[in-house]
């Protein structure tokens, strides 16, 4: 995704709006054009616009939602295997590191998944 900004003051804070917004590249313009694959918003006495591609549109919400309920049960499982004291006394050390590594990529997909769904 790529970002436009009439604001030169988003030029200082580049490399953190990028990371942030996960964007490629962001470009400072005199004057950002209206058109149907950009979303545009007043800031101030300037202009920020969010290239939108095909690509980072949501595709299919019902297979979005599907692996969403899968990741949270499976996030409950991971969960109550780690509070167990007896699985975690027995359990070898790679195992438990693999299933604090399986919860910990569970959640950031969830999260991921929750971003897609209901962006802010």
């Amino acid at each position: 995704m790529k970002a436009y900004a009439t604001l030169p003051l988003v030029q200082d804070f580049e490399e953190p709006i990028k990371s942030l917004g996960k964007f490629e590249s962001i470009t400072l313009e005199e004057r950002i054009e209206t058109t149907n694959d950009r979303a545009i918003a007043v800031v101030g006495r300037g202009k920020v616009a969010i290239e939108i591609s095909q690509s980072s549109t949501l595709k299919n919400p019902a297979q979005l939602m599907k692996e969403y309920e899968k990741l949270q049960k499976e996030i409950v499982a991971l969960s109550q295997r780690l509070a167990n004291d007896t699985f975690v006394a027995k359990a070898p050390k790679e195992a438990l590191a693999k299933a604090q590594q399986d919860l910990k990529g569970k959640t950031a997909r969830i999260e991921q998944i929750k971003d897609l769904i209901h962006p802010e």
